[in-house]
């Protein structure tokens, strides 16, 4: 069964007969009004799958500029889905998220959203950020496991913080790598050093040389049939 979304009503009032004034006749006007329809008179379950569709800025929208769906609007199913659909990393520790007592999750949406945005700008503020919101630990596996699950953060701050600040976060991140039936190694080696822009990250033949041998070792442990060293 296809998806229901709420469509508006479009309702065409009667035309105004022609006027005339001082000899000159006016042109027919046409009035049209539109009126959504009050999605909390469906069943709960049915108004959340509709709503389920929205993105997070349609939900605040439709929340803001429809009175009887602001309550709906802030439903947590909702945004809870939200925050595991933008970042995986929460559907990975969903447990330790739902342990903590949250305003709302539309609260910690907005909380990641933020640090996305502070990353951007300086990744060391940006970790530290998510740190004392208690959304990641000190940890170096799980900052690692935030950074590889986060596809949106900008290559460049994610480069830099890994190979300039936390190379013992770096060791984690590879970790998580997946080369298992990757046979074609020069397209492995492609894709993997795309997250470590040397030009833009001002990575030494040094830092070059160790993301090089930190890769090997994972190839190798995902692909020990390959007769490689």
């Amino acid at each position: 069964m296809g998806t229901v979304f709420a469509i508006p009503r479009l309702q065409i009032l009667p035309e105004e007969e022609p006027t005339s004034k001082n000899g000159v006749t006016s042109q027919k006007k046409k009035h049209v009004s539109s009126e959504l329809p009050d999605i909390t008179l469906l069943p709960p379950e049915l108004a959340l799958h509709i709503l389920s569709n929205f993105n997070a800025t349609e939900l605040c929208l439709a929340g803001c500029e429809i009175k009887s769906w602001s309550e709906i609007t802030e439903d947590d199913v909702l945004w809870l889905n939200l925050v595991k659909s933008e970042w995986k990393y929460a559907a990975y520790v969903q447990e330790r998220i739902l342990e903590k007592s949250w305003q709302s999750f539309k609260k910690l949406y907005l909380l990641m959203d933020e640090a996305q945005l502070i990353f951007s700008i300086n990744p060391l503020k940006g970790i530290e950020y998510l740190q004392d919101h208690g959304i990641v630990t000190s940890q170096p596996d799980d900052i690692a496991l935030y950074l590889h699950s986060s596809k949106k953060l900008k290559k460049e701050e994610l480069c830099s913080y890994l190979v300039n600040h936390r190379k013992d976060v770096l060791d984690e991140y590879i970790q998580l790598e997946d080369y298992r039936n990757q046979a074609v190694l020069p397209n492995v080696l492609r894709n993997f050093l795309q997250n470590f822009p040397a030009r833009h990250c001002k990575l030494t033949q040094e830092d070059l040389a160790l993301l090089l041998h930190k890769f090997s070792g994972r190839y190798v442990h995902c692909n020990p049939d390959t007769g490689l060293s």
